[in-house]
């Protein structure tokens, strides 16, 4: 009798067992990167690549809510930097700025393939990690704090209205701290379950042209904005389990042998023969 109640408690785990809330990931990851940013505002002439890209780097960590979808809060340091002379044709007006960036953003990410870097093994109450190289997409909601310096000296040469505009700009009261709206790619690689290394291209939307101090000595019409590109490593963990059943000991009554939630963390013969 005891050995067909074992066979039947074994049948039942294997066809239920994915309905039960199984942690099989790590769920926390902290670290840093460093990388690049990048002015894209009126004083560069292209929307993706900036002439005066500046060293940044900065502080993030990571929350998984699954195994594909994530949290991050990052804060990240840098500079941003842009001068007419870098083009041809905006030599003329001879504009330039600078000044500090802070970062401040909470991101949702996907990614990809990331369901198939820790599995669960039904059979054996195992978390398998598979190591795994996945892009993932990212977006979310920022704040950047800038407190720029432009320089409107400009050239013999600088037209009319650009002057008028610049005079309008050192009169302006505007914010230093704006709302930014960030948004990119990236691909991360496992280089063991707890250490990764990522790299991201990720842009922002300021909701103000006046990141750079600039505006109407420029381009009034369109607001900023800036890149980061950023080379990461993060260190990935979670409660402690010793037995990598998915289940963490604080909750695990059997924390030597691999089980499964409806089993109490127990391996299902030695659950049963607890119970009597």
């Amino acid at each position: 009798m005891k050995l067909t109640v074992r066979f039947a408690l074994m049948a039942m785990l294997l066809v239920v067992g994915p309905a039960y809330s199984q942690q099989v990931y790590k769920r926390w990851e902290v670290g840093g990167g460093v990388g690049f940013s990048g002015y894209l505002g009126d004083l560069n002439k292209s929307d993706f690549f900036s002439q005066e890209p500046k060293i940044s780097g900065g502080l993030l960590g990571r929350y998984h809510i699954s195994r594909q979808w994530a949290l991050r809060g990052a804060l990240t340091f840098g500079t941003l930097s842009g001068d007419d002379a870098n083009f041809e044709n905006r030599k003329a007006r001879g504009f330039k700025t600078r000044s500090p960036l802070t970062d401040l953003s909470a991101i949702v990410e996907y990614d990809f393939l990331g369901k198939n870097r820790f599995k669960y093994d039904s059979t054996a109450f195992q978390v398998r990690f598979k190591r795994k190289f996945s892009p993932y997409l990212f977006t979310g909601v920022g704040v950047g704090f800038t407190n720029p310096k432009p320089d409107f000296t400009g050239t013999a040469s600088t037209p009319a209205n650009f002057r008028q505009g610049a005079i309008a700009d050192m009169a302006a009261n505007y914010s230093k701290s704006n709302a930014v709206i960030p948004f990119g790619i990236g691909v991360r690689y496992d280089l063991n379950e707890n250490w990764v290394l990522g790299a991201e291209a990720g842009f922002r939307l300021a909701f103000s042209d006046y990141l750079d101090g600039v505006s109407q000595g420029a381009n009034p019409s369109r607001d900023d904005r800036y890149k980061l590109s950023t080379l990461s490593i993060t260190y990935r963990f979670d409660k402690k389990d010793k037995d990598r059943d998915g289940i963490p000991d604080e909750k695990d009554e059997c924390t030597n042998e691999p089980g499964s939630v409806k089993m109490k963390g127990c391996p299902c013969l030695l659950y049963t023969s607890r119970r009597g």
